[in-house]
């Protein structure tokens, strides 16, 4: 029976002979090969993401945005009137987020409404609902304000914003309401809460995005 060592001195591994060209090639290979698992894991993190397809080109050209992405802090804040471009930008920072290795998660206030209303029916849970958004890398939450959400909806809302800022985590939040205006559409007889979401939301950078009406065929200007 041979020992370790005497299969140890027998088996050393030696490379193929390959020619300088040869060698090239297999490097070629293998780079390909590479290149196309780190395609495939952006594909399925951007898929998971739920990125709306019109936006899956978006860039983040728009002034200040492009360089929140490249180095995002605990949040961003979008405002502006309809049209203006909000969600293209908020989508653009997203895929620069995921492009860099990262997760990411889209969703709009309405949805997000609904899946906490779920839980009111036990069709899902309250943990689960806020671990899915407050845990991804990066987190879009798109129209905030636009449905007004319930006295069971908002402390939710409030959980995930919260976590996501007390661990650092980025949030993009793109809204057509001033500061007031939310507020008062956030308020559903819990003031307390509402302007506690508003105060979480004073620590992200603000950008105002103006310009004509996107969805009129008008260039931003």
């Amino acid at each position: 029976m041979k020992s370790c060592k005497d299969i140890l001195t027998h088996s050393i591994f030696k490379p193929p002979e390959l020619t300088p060209e040869q060698w090239e090639e297999q490097a070629r290979k293998v780079r390909e090969w590479e290149q196309a698992q780190a395609d495939s894991l952006r594909a399925q993190r951007i898929e998971r993401a739920s990125i709306p397809a019109r936006y899956l080109q978006a860039v983040p050209d728009y002034p200040g945005v492009g360089e929140w992405a490249a180095d995002p802090t605990v949040g961003l804040l979008l405002q502006g009137k309809v049209g203006r471009g909000k969600t293209h930008q908020a989508c653009a920072a997203l895929l620069a987020h995921i492009a860099n290795g990262n997760t990411a998660k889209f969703t709009t206030f309405d949805d997000l409404i609904r899946e906490c209303k779920a839980t009111f029916r036990n069709s899902d849970t309250e943990e689960a609902v806020i671990a899915r958004y407050a845990n991804t890398g990066m987190l879009c939450i798109d129209d905030m304000g636009k449905e007004r959400p319930t006295e069971w909806s908002l402390p939710i809302i409030f959980s995930i914003i919260n976590k996501r800022s007390m661990s650092g985590k980025p949030t993009v939040i793109t809204t057509q309401y001033t500061g007031r205006q939310l507020f008062e559409r956030l308020t559903v007889g819990d003031k307390e809460t509402a302007w506690a979401i508003i105060s979480r939301m004073m620590e992200y950078r603000r950008i105002e995005i103006d310009g004509k009406d996107w969805r009129r065929g008008d260039n931003i200007g």
